[in-house]
């Protein structure tokens, strides 16, 4: 069994019903990060991302993004 199946098969359903990605640098610049930020945002749980071969990298799920801006939005309106 692979030592990240536990994770592929939690994330599954995202993967199924969302296949719209971007790489680490479009993410960074629609967030308006550095691509280190992003990639340390993924080690965090925060975007969820999965490599798809040597000449594509590592992809971030759209819906993910979009989840995170939502949350960022939201911790912005809370703050007086």
């Amino acid at each position: 069994m692979p030592k990240h199946s536990f994770v592929y098969e939690r994330n599954r359903q995202d993967l199924q019903v969302d296949r719209r990605r971007l790489d680490v640098a479009q993410t960074a610049q629609r967030l308006q990060v550095s691509r280190r930020t992003v990639y340390r945002l993924i080690d965090a749980g925060e975007l969820m991302a999965a490599k798809f071969g040597p000449s594509r990298g590592m992809q971030v799920w759209q819906s993910s993004i979009e989840e995170y801006e939502k949350k960022k939005a939201e911790e912005a309106g809370a703050m007086p």
